[in-house]
């Protein structure tokens, strides 16, 4: 169910995944997916739904869901949304989270950044967030993948545990 009402763009996106992960499960028409994630809105979403059907004169039986995905993404997933999830990659460092948090969200905000496909950029941005004492015993290694990077930096996040003069 997804209801509308948070300003999440996560929530949305979730829900998205939630239903095509679903539909990949079955072997539905287009039309039989759109319907299913239209009776699975609720709240403010349903009400959405209900104005831009009318609005649009749409016949909700003939709605695909690439459509209604269209619809779904204007509404809840805007390009300002992206644009924002960007940025907080560019600007992330690791500051006073711990290394598995930031890991954690540097992963979750590298997917909005599809432009970055070569690993060594991804690993040099991944080290950027760094102070510079992880960042120089790392770089010193010359991880050649993310995976390699994130392990080291584990590792020597581990190893200086307790430590005080970063």
């Amino acid at each position: 169910m997804f209801k509308g009402d948070s300003e999440k763009g996560e929530d949305a996106e979730a829900w998205l995944l939630g239903m095509r992960k679903y539909f990949s499960i079955y072997d539905y028409s287009s039309k039989l997916e759109a319907s299913i994630a239209i009776h699975q809105l609720q709240g403010q979403a349903s009400i959405w739904w209900e104005q831009l059907a009318r609005v649009k004169r749409l016949n909700e039986r003939n709605v695909s869901w690439k459509r209604f995905k269209k619809y779904f993404q204007q509404k809840y997933l805007s390009e300002h949304y992206y644009e924002r999830k960007m940025q907080e990659f560019f600007d992330l460092g690791m500051g006073n989270m711990t290394m598995d948090e930031y890991v954690k969200k540097f992963l979750d905000l590298l997917r909005y950044v599809g432009c970055i496909k070569d690993d060594k950029i991804k690993i040099q941005r991944f080290l950027s967030g760094f102070p510079s004492y992880y960042k120089d015993k790392i770089q010193y290694d010359e991880p050649k993948t993310l995976e390699e990077a994130i392990r080291k930096a584990k590792h020597l996040f581990e190893q200086s545990k307790g430590r005080t003069n970063f």
